[in-house]
């Protein structure tokens, strides 16, 4: 059976991609194993001290979470308990910092809790208000509770520390969080929540000392809130990445460093800012810094998503992110998804086989428009030997042609064995005599497609590749249900 393609260019602007800024090279972009320990990005505008020395809110050398402190931490914070927020966890080993859950692998810290540190000397624990709590658990728990790190990144303009220039880091755990024990926070997105104003109430949350002038840490999680001032009176002239907020009666300070700072948007909670600077002693009067994550979703995205032009925050961030976790493609080039170019049926028959497993078939499609030893070549092998297309007519399979809403569909629902749908799809702009119906009514069915509204579908349209990485990652989530 042959499939008809008509292709329409789709441009969108990248939400996710702060102009002008260089994202850091390596790591996972175009969806390569290896993690660098950093990568190039801007150098920023150095902080400028008036009249103060800068701290950093990292405690050293602090493994141990079971003295006795009072309950009172984050300087006349309150207790909080780590069920209620599952995204928060503690850095330990040869530094004490926080650290906040963006996926079940990768946390976002800050780049001076790790910049000069052998990721093998850390470890995270999460889920336990009082990380000491570990300890006395049975070896199921304790992984339930813990993870070794297994690399970090962090910009290379941040070796200019102690000013901390681009104070942010990400830690990569040797294995994935237990999902049990543990949620993760999307991040801060100015372009889709604007910047944040003065008087934003921000919550922050950590492990660090209890009262102004103490280095002791508290055994137990607190938590506090500040508002965002305009820029860092009497501390800082220039903050460029990062933003201020104050409280006057509570503040962060030492062994704080790398937690969050969240903000909530229409009822949704996000990961504003990461715990950076503040004035020596921790006095309340004086405002504390925190690294402003929306200045580096950027930088974020190619590290957590292996693509700098992906929004992590968009509709297509979770199934970008999965398409890069099952290793079904390595980008269009560099760091770069492409997620609004359309779908050519090659790339397609190469996701379907990746996500099958790679099969390898004996028979041979014969196609004249596939080169042998092409990429994708087994790929087509396997779909024609499978009944997933047998081209477009006239003994060619189609190469670089782009598919249609229609046609991915179709692909998918052969993939599944042509199941017959239970009920009528909804879609006005499918007609029941087309060759894609049934496909669509079933993707319709099973929750692969909503359509571009409840009535119309745009059988005809282009599959972008974001499209695409949505309709096969909810085929995924369908077989497995």
């Amino acid at each position: 059976m042959a499939e008809q393609s008509r292709a329409r260019a789709v441009a969108r602007p990248d939400r996710g991609w702060r102009p002008g800024r260089k994202t850091a090279t390596g790591a996972l972009a175009s969806d390569n194993a290896a993690v660098r320990t950093s990568g190039t990005a801007t150098p920023r505008a150095r902080w400028l001290l008036r009249g103060a020395i800068l701290m950093v809110l990292v405690a050293v050398a602090t493994t141990s979470f079971s003295t006795v402190r009072p309950a009172e931490a984050i300087v006349n914070g309150e207790p909080a308990n780590a069920a209620d927020v599952p995204f928060v966890a503690r850095l330990v080993g040869s530094n004490a910092c926080g650290a906040t859950f963006l996926t079940d692998e990768w946390l976002a810290t800050a780049a001076h809790c790790v910049a000069r540190t052998d990721p093998s000397t850390l470890a995270v624990v999460y889920g336990l208000t009082n990380p000491g709590d570990r300890e006395a658990l049975n070896a199921d728990e304790q992984q339930a509770h813990g993870r070794e790190v297994a690399a970090v990144a962090f910009p290379e303009s941040h070796e200019s520390w102690p000013v901390l220039v681009d104070d942010v880091a990400l830690i990569r755990l040797a294995a994935p969080a237990d999902p049990g024990t543990m949620t993760t926070l999307p991040l801060y997105d100015a372009s889709a929540h604007g910047e944040l104003p003065a008087g934003t109430d921000i919550q922050v949350y950590g492990w660090g000392s209890f009262e102004e002038g103490s280095l002791a840490q508290s055994p137990t999680l607190n938590q506090t809130s500040l508002a965002v001032i305009e820029g860092c009176a009497d501390l800082w002239v220039s903050t460029w990445g990062s933003f201020c907020a104050l409280n006057n009666e509570t503040s962060h300070c030492a062994g704080d460093s790398g937690g969050p700072a969240t903000v909530t948007v229409d009822g949704a909670t996000y990961l504003a800012g990461i715990a950076s600077f503040g004035a020596p002693g921790c006095p309340i009067d004086k405002p504390a810094g925190y690294a402003a994550v929306a200045a580096y979703t950027g930088w974020f995205t190619t590290y957590l998503y292996g693509f700098r032009d992906v929004d992590p925050n968009g509709w297509e961030g979770k199934p970008v992110a999965w398409f890069h976790k099952h290793d079904i493609t390595r980008g269009c080039g560099g760091d770069r998804f492409c997620p609004d170019r359309p779908m050519t049926r090659e790339e397609q028959v190469t996701f379907l086989h990746r996500y099958a497993g790679k099969p390898v078939v004996s028979e041979s499609a014969l196609f004249p428009d596939v080169s042998a030893g092409s990429y994708y070549s087994d790929a087509v092998n396997w779909a024609f030997s499978t009944g997933v297309t047998q081209g477009v007519g006239g003994g060619q399979f189609g190469t670089g042609r782009t598919v249609t809403r229609g046609e991915a569909v179709t692909f998918l629902w052969r993939l599944a064995g042509e199941p017959a749908p239970t009920r009528d799809h909804p879609f006005r702009d499918v007609d029941t005599g087309r060759y894609f119906a049934d496909a669509v009514a079933w993707a319709a069915e099973v929750g692969v497609t909503t359509g571009f509204s409840p009535v119309r579908f745009g059988p005809e349209e282009p599959v972008t590749r974001a499209q695409f990485a949505a309709f096969l990652a909810r085929f995924d989530a369908a077989r497995s249900a």
